[in-house]
């Protein structure tokens, strides 16, 4: 696999920045890649070769590696400062951490079930550009939480740079977040061995070496070259997800209400031309709707329904006696927020619960809110066309479905509930001979939705 070489300039934080202790060094800017085989370790040190990298961190038990490229100083210890955030926080916490470093420029950092997320450690000068790292986060992780100091990001003061500080007193943390070299630079070990001793272990090493460990080596880095192409499955799930979900549009809070109120006031005779139903599916910017009409008597005619409908009505003839006019009512949208959905309990209980309470106007054939199931999401692919398992960290939204019938009116039942759902179609009939009931009317409607949710 040949090298990309293009590696960004980290940035170093020695003890002049007063962040860092003298001797050592803070790392920040690195890029940071998910590993995923069955030796990460390993798989670490080639992905740092194969992006040109000199130095590299990566942790144990970690999900992902770092690398970077810089020209190390003797005697200073290099520490990534992702690393050491990971390694601070609880193992199945999500944060997005900005601190500002001064008053220019600001750290950027994510982690994820102790990993580092790529693309999230970086240092910015920008204010659109640390605000686009959080919204897009945000956008990934929905649920996580935003920790640190930057003015203007919404963030919670949890973690702090004399947070950052107590992990540098921490052994086993700093250890973690050291980072190693890619090339082993053997020379200043070899100086310490007598120069005769050193050529007798070459020598008698020599063949030992060639045939136990150099050929092995090669054949398992061989075989294992298609394994270090990492592609994160996580990742590919969440966008597939944000595809479906950021530019959908649902109908707004109010919008069936309106509905109802447009619906009453439509003609129900239009020169003698009664109404039998009406049809209404709900658009992005309108309701769609197509109502019949049919002639109350042979004397109705054609033209003078056409000389009376209303002008923004196109009518389309069923001879000898029947007519659908197409027209549009005012219908209000707003985009999809995952963020903002409610827990599926919530909808269990208190959205059931209100449905429940109009149970007796409702017919037998109504289905108030149906079980919650995952809302149906085409599996993202790898490179080579091969689906991806959904991981179980990623939490597919739910829905339910919902569809009542009921007479018109008591449109005004729905109103305590109506705004949880996404409404889709609206039906009405009209009929002049049905007898008037608790569950029965001459108007009647059925009004099909969905409810959307997190598990």
């Amino acid at each position: 696999m040949a090298k990309t070489n293009t590696l960004a300039a980290p940035t170093l934080l020695d003890h002049t920045s007063g962040l860092a202790p003298n001797g050592t060094c803070l790392v920040a800017g690195m890029s940071w890649k998910p590993l995923l085989g069955q030796n990460p370790g390993r798989l670490a040190v080639v992905e740092a070769k194969n992006a040109g990298g000199t130095h590299y961190a990566y942790a144990d038990k970690s999900g992902s590696a770092g690398f970077t490229k810089f020209k190390a100083a003797d005697k200073v210890q290099y520490l990534s400062m992702a690393s050491l955030f990971a390694a601070s926080i609880p193992a199945s916490s999500t944060v997005f951490l900005a601190l500002s470093i001064n008053e220019t420029q600001s750290w950027i950092c994510a982690v994820s079930n102790g990993s580092v997320l790529a693309g999230y450690d970086l240092v910015s000068s920008s204010h659109e550009i640390s605000k686009a790292s959080r919204d897009a986060f945000n956008r990934r992780f929905p649920e996580g939480e935003f920790w640190g100091d930057v003015d203007g990001l919404d963030l919670a003061p949890v973690y702090t740079w004399e947070s950052l500080a107590e992990q540098l007193a921490n052994v086993k943390h700093a250890k973690d977040a050291q980072l190693r070299a890619v090339g082993a630079n053997l020379s200043l070990s070899l100086n310490a061995i007598p120069r005769p001793i050193i050529w007798m272990v070459t020598f008698g090493l020599l063949a030992i070496l060639v045939q136990k460990v150099v050929w092995p080596v090669a054949k398992s880095f061989v075989g294992s070259r298609e394994e270090v192409v990492v592609e994160d499955p996580e990742l590919l799930w969440q966008q597939a997800i944000d595809s479906t979900f950021n530019d959908a549009m649902l109908s707004a809070p109010g919008t069936l209400q309106g509905l109802l109120v447009n619906v009453n006031e439509t003609p129900v005779l239009v020169s003698g031309w009664r109404l039998e139903s009406l049809d209404c599916d709900w658009s992005a910017r309108a309701w769609k709707c197509s109502a019949k009409y049919k002639a109350s008597s042979r004397m109705q005619t054609n033209e003078a329904f056409e000389s009376a409908r209303p002008k923004d009505w196109k009518a389309s003839w069923a001879l000898p006696q029947g007519v659908t006019a197409s027209f549009n009512l005012p219908a209000q949208s707003v985009g999809m927020s995952l963020k903002g959905l409610k827990k599926v309990t919530e909808h269990e209980i208190g959205t059931a619960s209100r449905i429940q309470s109009i149970g007796p106007v409702l017919t037998a054939g109504s289905s108030p809110m149906s079980n919650f199931t995952q809302v149906e999401i085409k599996p993202p692919t790898f490179a080579k066309g091969e689906p991806v398992p959904l991981p179980p960290s990623i939490k597919l939204p739910l829905h339910s479905m919902v569809n009542v019938t009921a007479p018109l009116r008591t449109g005004a039942v729905v109103d305590d509930w109506a705004n949880e759902v996404t409404w889709k179609k609206a039906t009405f009939s009209f009929d002049i001979k049905k007898t008037p009931g608790a569950k029965d009317s001459v108007a009647m409607m059925t009004l099909k939705g969905e409810i959307y949710a997190t598990p």
